[in-house]
């Protein structure tokens, strides 16, 4: 009777395991299929991989991803016809690896059965997740990869007890993931502190992979020490370092989890569950497989390296999930514990569902305008692509055909009224299609051509509620 409830248990418990593992996949592939058109950072990253086959130089246009993130992108936007799919085919596809992967990890680093189901139900309806595995950027490869070194540090015995044949692959598979992921080395460096400050015997047998690894490293490095110095990457970023102040460090903490969670109440649980770890669980060598990542970026961004915020940080949402679960773990009281799942996980289901629904999200579509464009202006009309925008068309004019001159806009003005009054000196006797859908501040910018525009003859204006616009005017 006893094996009987059991075996039932086991039963449900793989059900709701493979129905959060298809809800994940699932919200991911719907994500996928809006085919939204890309946005200024994926055109950049993408021009990269029309306009050059080198990726060991600098790449154009501010743009930082690992090598071989760049060559995988390349060799599928070569061989697959769809374009804009085949750039976004290895994020997607590290997206759906990594369910699993993380499953795998709960069960590592969680007891109570329900709580694995609830961590991974997380991990499935997490909105940045879902969100940027269908963009062109490193960031679904960076959990991918952070994911595998972690889980391998589980089976590392095996490993040093084996032959060097393997080691010398352990070593291979773990230069791959740096190469494919900067950020692999986070995980990385945790797995080896880890070992060597809880097991030195086995960390010693490990030469080999050590070697490689360490290489490998040193040539990672070197390739991408330009990123230090890039002075654009460190000022946009430049209030994502925590070096500020304490309460800069409590509100970019406090930013990033909600990031992740849509609330913040989870900060709290992940607290508590490093300070019960440090104080009561110290001796378990695989919680700091957790806790030494964080420590350690945080320290790099102290020290002005490493951006601590939001989607820069992707890679550890799966550390945040399981510290905010681990603390629900040492609760004794299951009702409370339910009370706990519930509120972290109908804020993040609330506003993933809600970007699904009313695809909330943020989208930039300088696709829009340009059709209209295509249809509407006459042949001596000009195309007034605005600052800020230029990326956007250089990767999107060779789709859509224009009969009209076009005019690229790189000069930049922070004020907007200083912007009008450049537009007043634009060419007289003409008909001018203003193009519009990237800027730091987009609706302050568009309010401003707007009302400037209105008072123009042959205005008309075009716009969505996500600020992407087409106003036309002409100016005597």
């Amino acid at each position: 009777m006893k094996n009987c409830k059991l075996l039932q248990r086991v039963r449900v418990y793989k059900i709701f395991v493979m129905l959060a593992i298809i809800l994940g996949i699932s919200l991911r592939l719907i994500f996928l299929l809006f085919n939204r058109p890309m946005w200024n950072d994926e055109c950049a990253l993408a021009l990269n991989i029309i306009h050059s086959r080198n990726y060991f130089i600098p790449l154009e246009y501010s743009q930082a991803a690992p090598q071989l993130f760049m060559y995988l992108s390349k060799i599928f936007y070569l061989i697959i016809p769809v374009k804009t799919f085949a750039l976004r085919l290895v994020p997607f596809v590290s997206a759906i690896l990594s369910i699993w992967l993380f499953y795998k990890l709960t069960v590592k680093f969680l007891n109570k059965k329900y709580l694995q189901i609830s961590a991974l139900t997380a991990f499935s309806i997490c909105y940045p997740l879902c969100r940027y595995s269908q963009e062109f950027k490193p960031y679904s490869s960076d959990v991918l990869c952070f994911l595998l070194i972690l889980l391998s540090y589980f089976y590392i015995d095996k490993i040093s007890e084996s032959g060097n044949k393997l080691k010398f692959l352990y070593g291979i598979l773990g230069s791959i993931f740096i190469w494919l992921s900067f950020s692999s080395v986070f995980a990385l460096f945790s797995a080896l502190l880890t070992l060597l400050i809880f097991n030195r015997k086995v960390f010693k047998t490990l030469y080999i992979p050590l070697l490689i690894i360490g290489l490998n490293v040193v040539l990672l490095a070197g390739f991408n020490f330009h990123l230090s110095e890039n002075g654009y990457l460190h000022s946009y970023w430049s209030n994502a370092f925590i070096n500020k102040g304490f309460l800069h460090f409590l509100s970019l903490n406090f930013e990033n989890i909600r990031y992740i969670f849509n609330i913040g109440l989870p900060l709290f649980f992940i607290l508590l569950s490093i300070v019960y770890i440090l104080f009561k669980d110290r001796q378990c060598a695989k919680n700091y497989l957790l806790l030494i990542p964080v420590v350690l970026l945080m320290i790099l961004s102290y020290l002005g390296i490493y951006p601590y915020s939001t989607r820069i940080i992707l890679f550890l949402i799966p550390i945040f999930i399981l510290l905010s679960f681990k603390f629900i773990d040492y609760i004794k009281f299951k009702i409370i514990g339910i009370i706990c799942v519930i509120l972290i996980l109908f804020p993040m289901a609330l506003e993933t569902f809600r970007n699904v629904l009313l695809k909330g999200y943020e989208e930039e579509n300088i696709v829009a305008p340009l059709q209209i464009v295509a249809q509407e202006a006459a042949a001596d009309d000009i195309v007034y692509i605005s600052e800020g925008n230029s990326i956007l068309y250089e990767y999107y004019k060779n789709e859509i055909s224009l009969g009209s001159p076009v005019v690229v806009e790189h000069e930049r003005y922070n004020d907007n009224l200083e912007y009008v009054k450049h537009l007043n000196e634009l060419k007289k006797g003409k008909t001018y299609y203003w193009v519009f859908a990237h800027h730091p501040d987009k609706f302050a910018r568009l309010k401003s051509v707007y009302l400037w525009a209105k008072e123009k003859p042959d205005f008309k204006m075009y716009a969505d509620r996500k600020g992407n616009a087409l106003i036309r005017f002409t100016i005597f």
